[in-house]
């Protein structure tokens, strides 16, 4: 008998301890339930477990018991939704806003202190007298010292945002080359000039007409005689068809003599094209 009275009494002890424990923590969740009660679910609690338990003790049917279940289920689930909406809204102002250790400053200025040199780093143009203020601030300046300095960062950055200066114009394009001679050739395609600029290679310019407007070798040495003599002075007109061996040259005398010039434009025979050599003789 004795036993058994020791025995009760710690089966009491244990359902004391038992509902103080119960009593100690802190539930999770408190729904109330019109007309019977709380039910709390506490963390490490099976939903299904806590509601079956709810429901027996307080005797409650099984339609009862899955609109319980629905209920803590959904609250359940808001819970954690506005548990990670609040992580996400803490974490936000962190990834956004660097710490001024680890972004890039728009401009560093040395500045010389009393005590020695410090640095002001400039990190945002816009909120460039915020961060004057503060660099005073946490090295103790005086508010002239201060302006003095926020003149000067304020100057570079300025000058730093300033557009490029504009690129000087470009040079004006050269001249054109002088004109030293035009003359009109009657050509199958009609009278066309033949123009002589200033630093032309004559000889080069009268092959590619030449060929241009299928005219024969002698056809070419003519009109390059021609040329040749117009733009000669004068004066220089004896000497040039006093040379001995071109003038004799029966090859040269028949085209000179078929040639003729109308109104002042060149006239040559008709002959069959040939193709012309790289040279021409006078």
């Amino acid at each position: 008998m004795p036993n058994s009275r020791v025995l009760l009494v710690a089966i009491a002890s244990l359902l004391v301890l038992a509902a103080v424990a119960d009593e100690a923590r802190t539930p999770v969740l408190s729904l109330p339930i019109q007309g019977v009660g709380n039910l709390d679910l506490f963390a490490g609690d099976d939903v299904k477990t806590a509601v079956d338990a709810f429901c027996v003790k307080n005797g409650l049917g099984e339609e009862a018991n899955v609109q319980l279940t629905n209920a803590v289920t959904q609250r359940i689930q808001q819970q954690q939704q506005q548990a990670q909406q609040q992580q996400q809204a803490q974490a936000q102002p962190a990834a956004t806003q660097a710490p001024a250790e680890t972004r890039k400053p728009i401009l560093s200025l040395p500045i010389q202190l009393g005590d020695g040199q410090a640095v002001f780093n400039v990190y945002d143009a816009a909120n460039l007298q915020q961060e004057t203020i503060a660099f005073c601030q946490a090295n103790k300046l005086e508010t002239e010292n201060c302006q003095k300095i926020y003149n000067a960062v304020a100057a570079k950055v300025n000058a730093a945002a300033a557009p490029p200066a504009a690129a000087p114009p470009a040079a004006e394009a050269a001249p054109a080359a002088k004109e030293l001679l035009s003359l009109p050739i009657r050509t199958a395609q009609g009278s066309v000039d033949l123009k002589v600029n200033e630093g032309d290679d004559v000889q080069k310019v009268v092959i590619a007409f030449a060929q241009t407007h299928g005219f024969s070798q002698d056809d070419a040495n003519t009109i390059y005689k021609a040329v040749v003599q117009r733009l000669q002075p004068a004066e220089a007109a004896p000497a040039e068809a006093a040379a001995p061996a071109e003038a004799a040259a029966p090859a040269e005398a028949a085209p000179a003599a078929d040639a003729q010039v109308r109104q002042d434009e060149l006239w040559l025979p008709e002959r069959a094209a040939a193709p012309l050599p790289h040279a021409l003789r006078r």
